[in-house]
C-alpha cells in the first residue's frame, strides 16, 4: 500500500506525527519506533506526537525502551488502540499522555501478568524469577501510576488474563476515551 504524499514531498504519517505500531515488540520495531519518536521530538517538541497500536505484545524489555524515550521527551505522545493493545501494547497505550489516551469503540485491550518463560540449570531459574518478580514489580506500579484500578485490587487484576472492551478500558483509566472517527481525536491533540 502506497502512503499517500503531501504537496511538499512528505507522507502524512510523517507530515501529521504519526508512528503505526503494529505487530509484536521486537528489537527491530523497537528501535524504529524509538527514532520516529527522537526525529519528531528534534523537529518540533511543541507539536505531539500520535502512536496508533495494533499489537499482540511482545518483550517487555523492548517495551522500556519506548517507555523510557517517552518519558523524556518535550513533546505529549498521545496513544490510539486500533484494534488490539495487548500485554506490552497495553503498557504503551497507558504511557501515553493523560488526557490523551484514545481506543476506538471495537478494540480491546488485554492486561496480564509478566510471563518469565525460564529454562536450563535450577540456580539459573531462580535468579530469572527474582528478576521477572523484579520487572512485574515495575510494571504494576505503572499501571497503578496510569490508570484508574485501585492499589488492593491491581494483584489480582494483573495475575490471569484480563481482556477489557473499550468502555471497560475507558472505565479501568486504560484510557481516557472511546472514539468513532479521527477527528475526535485530532481535536484534542497539538498538531
Amino acid at each position: 500500500m502506497a502512503v499517500k504524499k503531501e504537496n511538499d514531498g512528505t507522507d502524512v504519517f510523517q507530515r501529521n506525527r504519526i508512528i503505526y505500531f503494529n505487530g509484536t515488540f521486537t528489537e527491530n520495531k523497537v528501535q524504529e519506533t524509538v527514532k520516529k519518536l527522537l526525529e519528531f521530538e528534534v523537529d518540533d517538541p511543541a507539536k505531539d506526537i500520535i502512536i496508533f497500536i495494533d499489537t499482540n505484545g511482545g518483550f517487555v524489555d523492548s517495551f522500556f525502551a519506548i517507555h523510557d524515550t517517552i518519558q523524556m521527551l518535550t513533546s505529549e505522545v498521545a496513544t490510539v488502540c486500533l484494534g488490539k493493545a495487548m500485554s506490552c501494547g497495553m503498557l504503551l497505550l497507558i504511557t501515553g499522555k493523560k488526557g490523551k489516551r484514545f481506543i476506538t469503540k471495537n478494540s480491546r485491550v488485554l492486561v496480564h501478568e509478566l510471563a518469565a518463560g525460564t529454562i536450563g540449570k535450577l540456580s539459573d531459574m531462580d535468579i530469572d524469577i527474582k528478576e521477572a518478580q523484579r520487572m512485574q514489580d515495575i510494571i504494576d506500579k505503572m499501571v497503578l501510576d496510569y490508570t484508574d484500578i485501585p492499589k488492593e485490587d491491581i494483584r489480582e487484576f494483573m495475575s490471569k488474563d484480563t481482556y477489557c472492551p473499550a468502555e471497560r478500558a475507558k472505565e479501568l483509566g486504560i484510557v481516557d476515551y472511546v472514539v468513532d472517527s479521527y477527528s475526535e481525536i485530532f481535536k484534542k491533540l497539538n498538531t
